[in-house]
């Protein structure tokens, strides 16, 4: 693949398993620096249950920088109403953990395929 991906969370090994190349960063202001470093990225992941700040701030912060990046959320918390905040939030996707590996592989290529369709 040729830009990177920016993942926050436990499921860097997964998308490193699949040959997709991915960032790993811990919090929240590290991922806005790494996001503004790079040219390019065609998705970002946020592991939710890292987050204590609010999700329509972050999703602000990412979409200042990258307009069109799809937005993926994994979060423990699979209440309705987490989902639909989420998404209110402006997150693409919504994935409750355990996120299996291939659902995860298949989720992110999928986004990045339709994104990357959406441009032709």
């Amino acid at each position: 693949m040729g830009n990177e991906w920016f993942i926050t969370g436990k499921q860097v090994s997964v998308l490193r398993q699949d040959d997709i190349a991915v960032n790993y960063v811990i919090d929240r202001s590290e991922l806005i620096d790494a996001l503004q470093d790079k040219q390019a990225v065609d998705a970002v992941i946020v592991d939710g249950d890292m987050i204590a700040e609010s999700l329509h701030e972050l999703v602000a912060a990412i979409r200042r920088q990258y307009t069109k990046a799809p937005l993926l959320i994994l979060a423990s918390n699979f209440r309705m109403s987490a989902m639909a905040y989420a998404l209110q939030a402006g997150f693409d996707e919504f994935m409750a953990k355990p996120v299996g590996n291939e659902e995860l592989i298949t989720l992110v290529k999928h986004k990045t395929n339709a994104k990357t369709n959406a441009k032709k």
